[in-house]
């Protein structure tokens, strides 16, 4: 009790009313008050919380950006397999090839062949029989020629390259190409036919053992694009 008379009073109700509203502040929530500092406990579980949270973040990115890099490896990975599929229905070709020269199939393959094979040299008037490379074999096709124009100079009239399923071809000039000694290649007034007649040609060629044929890449006379045909008569 506060004596009124007393020339104090003000002083003690002014020192009351002070302690009143400290006291009122410190039953108050202590976040919002900067002389009530949390302890040390609280401190550390705040450094924890944000150490879990940066860890968090960092976690994410490097998610986020290995899952976007093996999105795009597997986006590549289809397109190249696309394009390989692409590339070998087109390098499976077809049974016939029309051109302006005629007409090109396949009717008969020896793989390996057995047959005597030379590249044309000869000594003592007698072809010099060839062997194949190490590691490679000799392999035959015979195609069915029909000529379309009103004379076929040089049947097929065209070049033929052997497409291989490693990626590689195989391809000769008529002056260098292997062929058979029984079958040896024809020139001049002998190698000549008439519209619609029909002449078989044999086209031998050296290959890898681990390579196997896909397809005939046919080049014919005046055509810049080729044709294919398909490598299924066995």
């Amino acid at each position: 009790m506060v004596n009124g008379d007393s020339k104090y009073t003000p002083l003690a109700e002014e020192f009351l009313e002070r302690e009143l509203e400290f006291q009122r502040q410190l039953d108050e929530d202590p976040d919002h008050h900067f002389w009530k500092n949390p302890t040390w406990e609280k401190i550390l579980a705040q450094k924890y919380w944000l150490l879990g949270l940066i860890l968090s973040l960092i976690m994410g990115i490097t998610f986020i950006n290995f899952d976007k890099k093996r999105q795009e490896e597997f986006q590549l990975e289809v397109a190249q397999v696309h394009a390989t599929q692409t590339e070998e229905a087109r390098f499976a070709g077809q049974k016939i090839v029309e051109y302006d020269a005629g007409t090109l199939s396949i009717i008969n393959v020896e793989d390996p062949t057995n047959r005597s094979v030379t590249f044309g040299r000869v000594e003592n008037e007698e072809y010099i029989l060839a062997t194949p490379a190490s590691g490679a074999r000799f392999l035959a096709v015979q195609v069915n020629f029909q000529c379309s124009l009103s004379i076929c100079d040089e049947p097929p009239h065209a070049n033929l390259t052997l497409m291989l399923n490693d990626g590689t071809s195989r391809q000769y000039t008529s002056s260098s190409r292997p062929f058979f000694v029984e079958h040896p290649p024809l020139s001049g007034e002998l190698n000549r036919v008439a519209g619609g007649q029909n002449q078989h040609i044999w086209f031998v060629f050296e290959v890898s053992r681990s390579a196997s044929p896909v397809s005939l890449r046919v080049t014919a006379e005046g055509q810049e694009e080729p044709q294919f045909l398909s490598w299924s008569v066995r």
